[in-house]
């Protein structure tokens, strides 16, 4: 169901690769004395990496919500944390309301969680903070979606994503210059890195098409 966002985030992660393959090339005919530039390079590598998994997530999300809400799934039949979701504006409006309209749009609230009415959510609504994609983040759109497999394949590769966001925030951000961030890598650890965050990729393309297929949305 999810073909055209595993299709883009192969093609994406293809990119990457042959970006780190230029850089293997460049540091084999470069002297030391012009390998500034490359070492840049391996820094900017994290950015590069970073901008595929951020892609991958929120492609899948966004896709996921647009097939959800054109199921003609009723409020009262999908899983509760879904409504978190579906109810973003009355959850919006309801967080500024003042004390004589609150118990008002309370009821009109959860009288609606139990309604017939059909779900529909917008698939703009990303359920973090908005900052970047770290493992807690993840962990909010499984919990939200009400998805029952774990949110990674090993645990090992939290530690990889936290590494990820980190070396691509201290580039973007000015507090590290990309050769700083490239000169502390080698090659096989660059790799090293890539593999992981493409099967990071790979697995959230996955996850998110087998809960649609097995429509875990559902309370069942």
């Amino acid at each position: 169901m999810l073909q055209d966002v595993a299709q883009s985030s192969t093609a994406r992660l293809r990119e990457v690769r042959g970006y780190l393959d230029l850089i293997t090339r460049l540091l084999d005919v470069h002297p030391p004395s012009v390998q500034l530039p490359v070492v840049s390079a391996k820094g900017l590598f994290f950015v590069h990496l970073y901008g595929v998994y951020e892609f991958t997530i929120v492609s899948a999300l966004r896709r996921t919500l647009q097939i959800i809400s054109e199921a003609g799934v009723r409020h009262v039949d999908c899983q509760p944390a879904l409504l978190s979701l579906a109810f973003d504006a009355e959850c919006e409006s309801l967080a500024s309301a003042g004390k004589f309209t609150k118990w008002t749009k309370r009821r009109a609230l959860f009288d609606r969680v139990r309604s017939t009415d059909l779900i529909v959510i917008k698939d703009s609504l990303v359920p973090t903070d908005g900052r970047n994609c770290r493992y807690t983040h993840l962990d909010g759109i499984w919990k939200s979606l009400h998805i029952r497999e774990t949110v990674l394949p090993r645990m090992e590769l939290r530690g990889r994503i936290e590494e990820l966001v980190e070396k691509r925030n201290a580039i973007a951000h000015g507090q590290e210059s990309p050769s700083s961030v490239g000169s502390r890598f080698t090659l096989s650890e660059l790799d090293d890195r890539y593999n992981a965050i493409s099967e990071v990729c790979t697995y959230i393309v996955e996850t998110f098409d087998s809960y649609l297929k097995n429509r875990h949305y559902l309370v069942q």
